[in-house]
């Protein structure tokens, strides 16, 4: 495991003592000088500080990155600032590279990280997995609509919608699976299912991209290129959707408090472009602790102030 240690560079014997029969030891209290402990080829999901010692205040700062590479640019994950009060500090997040502290007149003894790929390797020797089954793409409307709604008046009537006072009508989900159209341009999601295998199947086709006339006919103007992976991914944005197309699901034998970690895990074959040529990867996505009565809003939208500009009017001469 490495560790790059960031800090006042005059400040260095204060923060870091080396002892030759205990090894090197960190000392984390800071003393207002801000430290940045970064694992450049581990990633982490929580970190646990013990609780601040003395009765002042603990700034933290978490940094993630999208990928799991040196070049990554960090950004701020988490931000927050805790007291003597706070007691046992447990901070979780995604992809973390790194924690920024400044301790202000309180130190604290040790910080625990959690690692993806530590958690994994302890789960599969010491606790195991419990299969919730296999998903993928289907066209059997049965196994679809019970993806849907897993038990009878589960979702129905019950799943809040974003508007007020609404609630999920599962039969609007049906229809949208099975409806019919006289305009054969105007697919349920079935028949987008259906299409996407069919051309994905095509080596040279993986994202079942086909040409489509929007207003036109075949005899007037040019086609559009769509993509029907993407036109699939867009559709499961919606959580609902997703579970029909075995991109979700809904663990319903969890009871109580208990934090759970899922994970997926998916097989490719072929060349990945990571230099390592053709083979078979195995690819595993972790989800961070959650239960039944963990919640996270989404992100708030930040949208700019609108400038009126004045339109621009080309003349060629």
């Amino acid at each position: 495991m490495q560790l790059n240690i960031t800090f006042d560079r005059g400040r260095r014997d204060e923060i870091i003592t080396f002892v030759p029969s205990e090894g090197v030891t960190i000392n984390l209290n800071l003393n207002t000088y801000p430290i940045e402990i970064e694992t450049p080829n581990d990633l982490f999901f929580a970190i646990t500080l013990p609780k601040a010692q003395n009765n002042g205040e603990l700034r933290t700062e978490i940094m993630s990155v999208n990928e799991n590479k040196v070049s990554e640019k960090k950004y701020v994950y988490l931000r927050k600032t805790y007291n003597s009060k706070s007691g046992e500090i447990a901070m979780i997040c995604e992809n973390g590279r790194s924690i920024r502290l400044q301790a202000i007149e309180c130190s604290i003894p040790y910080i625990s990280f959690c690692f993806y790929d530590e958690y994994i390797e302890f789960a599969n020797k010491i606790t195991g997995w419990e299969d919730l089954g296999k998903f993928a793409l289907s066209l059997m409307k049965d196994e679809v609509f019970h993806r849907l709604e897993p038990e009878n008046d589960m979702i129905n009537g019950r799943w809040p919608r974003f508007n007020d006072d609404a609630f999920v009508n599962i039969k609007n989900y049906q229809d949208k699976w099975e409806a019919s159209s006289s305009d054969p341009d105007d697919r349920n999601i079935s028949q987008v299912v259906r299409y996407y295998i069919q051309l994905s199947d095509q080596a040279d086709n993986p994202k079942a991209n086909e040409h489509i006339f929007v207003d036109v006919t075949e005899d007037d103007g040019e086609p559009m290129m769509t993509s029907l992976l993407e036109v699939l991914n867009a559709g499961a944005m919606d959580f609902h959707i997703a579970r029909m197309l075995g991109l979700g699901t809904i663990d319903i034998r969890v009871e109580g408090p208990q934090l759970h970690i899922y994970a997926a895990e998916y097989f490719s074959e072929g060349d990945l472009k990571d230099g390592a040529g053709d083979r078979t990867a195995q690819h595993v996505y972790l989800s961070l602790p959650t239960s039944i009565y963990t919640e996270r809003l989404p992100k708030i939208v930040d949208i700019t102030k609108i400038v009126p500009v004045k339109k621009v009017i080309e003349i060629t001469f």
